[in-house]
C-alpha cells in the first residue's frame, strides 16, 4: 500500500497533522519514504516536506525531484517493488 500526496503538514513537531502523519509510521508506513536528500528541502514552493509518499509493504527507492514548471510544487518520484509479482 502507498499513501500519498500534499498534505500540506510537515511530520515534525505538535500540530494535529504532524501527529496524524506520525501516526501511521506506528502502523508500518514509512513516513520518511518520500523524502529527498537534494539539499534543496521539500517539494513545496517553501521546499518545507509537506508533500508525502507513504509507502507500506513494498519497497521504494530513494525520492527524487522533478523541476517544477507550471506548479508551485516539484513532483517527487519513488520507485516501488511489488513483494511476489
Amino acid at each position: 500500500m502507498i499513501v500519498t500526496g500534499d498534505f500540506n503538514a510537515t511530520s515534525g513537531g505538535n500540530s494535529p497533522s504532524a501527529r496524524e502523519i506520525r501516526e501511521l509510521g506506528g502502523q508500518g508506513f514509512d513516513v520518511n519514504g518520500g523524502d529527498i536528500h537534494d539539499g534543496k528541502g521539500g517539494a513545496s514552493l517553501s521546499h518545507k516536506p509537506i508533500d508525502h509518499v507513504l509507502p507500506r509493504g513494498v519497497g521504494s527507492s530513494e525520492a527524487t525531484r522533478w523541476d517544477r514548471r507550471q506548479s508551485d510544487h516539484d513532483g517527487q518520484e519513488v520507485d516501488v517493488t511489488l513483494p511476489n509479482w
